[in-house]
């Protein structure tokens, strides 16, 4: 019996729409993806307590709970800036949305699920084709054009689509995309699919975004070294994807795409420094992480407060630095999820925060769905996602926050969907 024959109220239907279309509200502004995340934690709350769903009794969500309660409190105490105290407040959008997500894809009917993924799928193909048309024409079809242009040459380093001045679409591509794939991997069982991350990791290098790059090469290797065995035929398979893929690299991307990976970081690093490390720090991103450090070690228990980076950073804005790079400290947040947690919660808000990543992958070693190879995936995917070190925005952003615990929840919804799968396929065999 499928979800619509059971006569589901229009609620808990409104609900699994919105969550299966959710990918598609990330390229409207701000208010819109706010509203519609709210709407999504609203209804699955008022859902929750009418149909006595206890969310509660996972181990991870209390820990989740309590991380976002602690920083209500924190700054309750720290700051009693009353706007700052309001945006705590709604932060727990995220944890709603983490807990609706994965409820939907833990809950509904697969064919349900199935039949709405072939609208999701031309959605897809309508950004990707509206995307590729910006790279290769300048413009995209409602004449958006690229990012970062040389004037002279007419050339452009980053892409972003339908995005428009949000240079955003690699990272949507890297997380969104990547988690999308994994759905449709469960659903549809042609190994053509196996495809899909190699053309998501070309998509990515084509948009200019690094760190984006950076992520989707990471889940694209744990992908296939999870999902392919090694033999001699697969290995000719994955090298002739390769060679391909450098031949298409070297006669179809553009130049100015090749400088922002190559000519680019070169101009990043000053090579005139005494060690290494030392040439990190001036860079860009190392500018914001030894600042960073040392405002964790400032204030390392209880942390500075929500959203502090951008207020402190100016004090180590030093002469020297100004002399030795033209990069500067300060920037809006700290660019890393994990240092800004550390930054804004200090230690005793971080250890909640791994206590609760701890549980939540605890679950996945723990369920019966453990030998299977795209769990497997599903598992090391969170792992790469939360811990790989690369730049990337504020977790306590709306687009940023909400990709973080969307691409989590999602995930954690597809392992329980294929337990689901699993426990039904026993149930049969054994009839």
């Amino acid at each position: 019996m499928t979800i619509l024959e059971k006569k589901i109220s229009p609620l808990e239907k409104t609900l699994y729409y919105l969550v299966i279309f959710f990918p598609i509200f990330f390229f409207f502004r701000s208010f819109i993806l706010n509203f519609i995340t709210i709407s999504i934690s609203l209804l699955f709350l008022i859902l929750s307590i009418k149909i006595k769903y206890n969310f509660l009794n996972k181990k991870y969500n209390v820990l989740l709970l309590i991380f976002f309660l602690y920083i209500f409190f924190q700054n309750l105490i720290l700051n009693k800036n009353i706007e700052v105290l309001i945006k705590t407040i709604f932060l727990f959008k995220f944890f709603l949305i983490f807990n609706a997500i994965t409820f939907v894809y833990s809950r509904a009917d697969k064919e349900f699920i199935k039949k709405n993924l072939i609208y999701l799928f031309f959605f897809i193909l309508i950004i990707l084709l509206d995307f590729l048309k910006q790279y290769f024409t300048g413009t995209n079809f409602i004449g958006l054009k690229g990012s970062f242009c040389n004037y002279t040459t007419n050339e452009c380093q980053r892409f972003s689509g339908l995005f428009g001045s949000e240079l955003i679409f690699g990272g949507y591509f890297s997380t969104i995309i990547f988690s999308s794939f994994i759905l449709f991997k469960i659903f549809f069982k042609n190994n053509s699919i196996n495809i899909f991350p190699i053309l998501i990791l070309i998509i990515v290098f084509l948009s200019g975004e690094r760190s984006a790059l950076l992520l989707s090469l990471a889940l694209t290797i744990v992908f296939y070294l999870n999902t392919i065995k090694f033999n001699l035929k697969n290995f000719f398979s994955v090298l002739l994807i390769l060679i391909s893929s450098i031949i298409l690299i070297s006669f179809v991307v553009k130049e100015s795409t090749k400088a922002r990976y190559y000519g680019d970081i070169k101009k990043l690093i000053i090579l005139d420094q005494p060690n290494f490390i030392e040439t990190l720090k001036l860079t860009p991103w190392g500018l914001h992480y030894n600042a960073g450090a040392q405002m964790v070690s400032e204030k390392p228990i209880f942390g500075n407060g929500f959203k502090s980076f951008r207020i402190k950073c100016k004090n180590y804005e030093t002469k020297k630095i100004s002399e030795l790079t033209r990069y500067k400290v300060c920037s809006t947040h700290p660019h890393n999820y994990n240092l800004e947690i550390l930054i804004d919660t200090g230690l005793i808000g971080f250890s909640i925060f791994i206590l609760f990543v701890f549980y939540l992958l605890r679950d996945f070693k723990t369920n019966e769905s453990k030998k299977d190879a795209l769990c497997k995936v599903i598992f090391y995917f969170i792992v790469v996602f939360i811990f790989l070190p690369r730049p990337t925005g504020s977790i306590f952003s709306t687009y940023f926050g909400i990709i973080y615990w969307y691409f989590i929840g999602s995930l954690l919804g597809f392992s329980n969907l294929l337990i689901t799968d699993k426990r039904m396929s026993k149930t049969y065999l054994n009839k």
